[in-house]
């Protein structure tokens, strides 16, 4: 085999996160069986990549590496990096590769990125110049977000998908990850319902006496309750423990990952805070009833399955107001022993909202994935709508090309009422930002037409035409800053020209007038989905 025809995916992160990376993996291996894939993750996340059809390498990179994370992000625009790194390097001994696909988004992995032999790369790198970039569309979209969170519709495996031909998941996709043959403890009988209080940051955490009253709470009901963590988690799931009036099984740091996850396949429903457990739990097909706080947006790292409940609880809200009467009717719900209403009730007294995942179906767009039912309310605002048209519209953009997209899915839901005037206001802005695009095109262009045959007076109108473009979108972004439906589109628009290489000006003015005809179509396609569902 040509050694360049292999394929290197970096994912320097928990284990959560490599679980996470598994549906791009088989993404991969489908579209590419001729060549040969590889895998590097710390050492700790070999195991549940062991058996993963059509793999190659799986290479484990020490914990300590971890130390040059600070070492790397300090001195990388200086180029002092430490000698211990290129010799840690060079003793991996990696082959060269046709592409890799960063899916971290560590510094060190950006550096590792950029190091490696290869012909392409995607993700985050540290380029030649010393910057800090992402290359690929999706992976700036994973950067832009943040500035946008509560708008985004994309699950973080949907977006690491995207960077394989895109083919939408078959019914019950799941996650991978090795299942080991048999158990080291004896689990007890009944109907059982895993705990996972432990997280690896505190503001995650729901508070230990509130998972004993949860497992109280079921006890009573005739479910068995048990404790389930990593090592580190041993003393919290303890505490826990201690505070329950029942008994409570504490399998706490007692099974390897692939242990946990026959564990997990024994049980009927796992009660987690958002961590790799949840993963873990949709990779053994169980469901999960994930609890979501200040931190931690369900839309982003839901576990990628379908039948799972997720509450997320108010923005700004800690995660520890979480009422425990609320928890226990969305896991007798999960387990079918309450009906859907109950909890719709539990919900709205709470002022919590509780989302159902679920699969979107092959028509919807290129890419499909993950997508959530509200279980909080019947009706559908015109926000949600639009935000759920732009995640179609982007799915496109990421696949390339052009295809039928559809939110019939959403047939079933009612809409709010008096729809007609917020579509009319939102026209109009629609119609503003897309006349200030255009004209921002138009004067990219002429840049790019003065730069491709400069004369002397062409530096000073490149200049003026480029504090125009500068100050129109500064002046957009201030414009749409608060305004849900047109503010991703913008901060993604502005976010991609922080991540663009240097180039020489001709290619740069090409690309900022194709980006800004990219986002003026962009809002044209969501609103064009948008009008087609409601008309």
């Amino acid at each position: 085999m040509n050694p360049r025809s292999r394929i290197l995916v970096i994912q320097l992160a928990r284990l959560g996160d490599v679980v996470q990376t598994t549906p791009l993996l088989q993404a991969l291996v489908a579209a590419h069986p001729q060549e040969a894939l590889d895998v590097l993750v710390f050492v700790g996340c070999t195991e549940v990549l062991a058996g993963l059809p059509g793999l190659g390498q799986v290479y484990a990179l020490p914990a300590s590496w971890n130390r040059l994370e600070g070492p790397i992000s300090e001195g990388f625009r200086e180029s002092r990096i430490p000698s211990d790194a290129f010799r840690l390097l060079e003793q991996m001994s990696l082959p060269s590769y046709r592409r890799i696909i960063n899916c971290t988004y560590s510094m060190l992995g950006a550096w590792l990125t950029q190091h490696l032999p290869a012909e392409e790369r995607q993700g985050a790198v540290i380029t030649a110049d010393h910057e800090y970039l992402a290359s690929g569309e999706a992976h700036v979209y994973v950067g832009s977000r943040k500035f946008f969170r509560q708008q985004n519709w994309f699950n973080l495996v949907d977006l690491w998908r995207s960077l394989a031909p895109a083919v939408p998941p078959p019914p019950g996709a799941r996650p991978y990850a090795a299942r080991a043959a048999e158990l080291p403890c004896a689990l007890p009988a009944g109907r059982k319902v895993a705990l996972n209080p432990g997280s690896g940051s505190d503001q995650r955490r729901w508070p230990p006496a509130s998972f004993a009253w949860l497992a109280e709470a079921l006890a009573n009901r005739g479910f068995a309750p048990i404790l389930l963590g990593a090592p580190p988690e041993r003393e919290l799931c303890a505490e826990v423990q201690r505070q329950c009036r029942v008994p409570l099984p504490n399998f706490a740091g007692q099974t390897s990952p692939a242990q946990a996850v026959h564990l997990l396949s024994q049980v009927d429903l796992l009660v987690s805070v958002d961590t790799g457990a949840v993963h873990l739990a949709a990779a053994a097909g169980t469901p999960v009833l994930g609890l979501y706080g200040v931190g931690a947006y369900f839309r982003e790292t839901a576990p990628w399955s379908a039948g799972n409940t997720v509450l997320q609880a108010p923005l700004g809200t800690e995660i520890a107001r979480l009422p425990p009467p609320l928890v226990l009717a969305a896991a007798l719900h999960r387990l079918g022993a309450i009906p859907e209403a109950s909890l719709r009730q539990e919900l709205a007294e709470a002022n919590f909202e509780g989302w159902e995942t679920m699969f979107l179906p092959a028509q919807a767009d290129p890419l499909g994935g993950l997508t959530y039912r509200p279980l909080h309310r019947h009706r559908l605002r015109l926000e949600e709508l639009w935000t759920r048209a732009l995640r179609h519209a982007l799915a496109e953009s990421f696949c390339g090309g052009q295809q039928a997209l559809s939110m019939a899915y959403l047939r079933g839901l009612e809409l709010e009422v008096n729809l007609s005037s917020e579509r009319r206001e939102l026209h109009e802005r629609i119609a503003h930002v897309q006349a200030a695009l255009a004209r921002m095109a138009e004067e990219a262009a002429l840049c790019k037409r003065l730069a491709s045959a400069p004369d002397r007076h062409a530096a000073d109108q490149i200049s003026g035409l480029t504090n125009s473009l500068m100050q129109t979108l500064e002046q957009l972004k201030e414009a749409v800053r608060a305004d849900p439906f047109l503010n991703p589109v913008i901060q993604h628009l502005d976010f991609k020209f922080t991540m663009m290489p240097r180039i020489e000006p001709v290619a740069t003015f090409a690309y900022h007038e194709g980006e800004y005809r990219r986002a003026s179509a962009l809002l044209g396609r969501t609103e064009a989905l948008l009008n087609t569902f409601l008309e």
